[in-house]
């Protein structure tokens, strides 16, 4: 499981989305970005292996509009809409439940 965190003025990071086994760090790259947003990092936060890589060579990938290519849209797409219910949540919900799910996301793949 991964947290992609951005920094506030005050240094500290704040979770804005979470990332498990099923899903991708490097959206922006994806969007067409070169880089990560300088406020943005990802961390992981339990064990596990990782699968990596090479953004050029991701790059191409997706230029070519293939079978990868469907499934980081359709990804990104989920990723979009789990980032958005999490912020709603963390508006709406006590601590308690924020917690609570927090702790049961690596027992359903982490999030997306």
């Amino acid at each position: 499981m991964v947290s992609i965190l951005t920094t506030m003025d005050d240094g500290t990071g704040v979770e804005i989305a979470t990332v498990g086994n099923e899903g991708m760090v490097g959206v922006p790259l994806f969007l067409g970005s070169d880089f990560m947003p300088a406020r943005e990092f990802s961390q992981a936060q339990v064990p596990g292996e990782v699968m990596r890589m090479d953004a050029e060579f991701f790059g191409q990938e997706m230029v070519t509009r293939g079978a990868l290519h469907r499934v980081v849209e359709r990804y990104v797409l989920a990723f979009l809409r789990q980032t958005s219910q999490q912020v709603a949540c963390n508006k709406l919900n006590s601590i308690e439940e924020r917690c609570c799910r927090w702790l049961l996301l690596p027992q359903d793949g982490g999030g997306d």
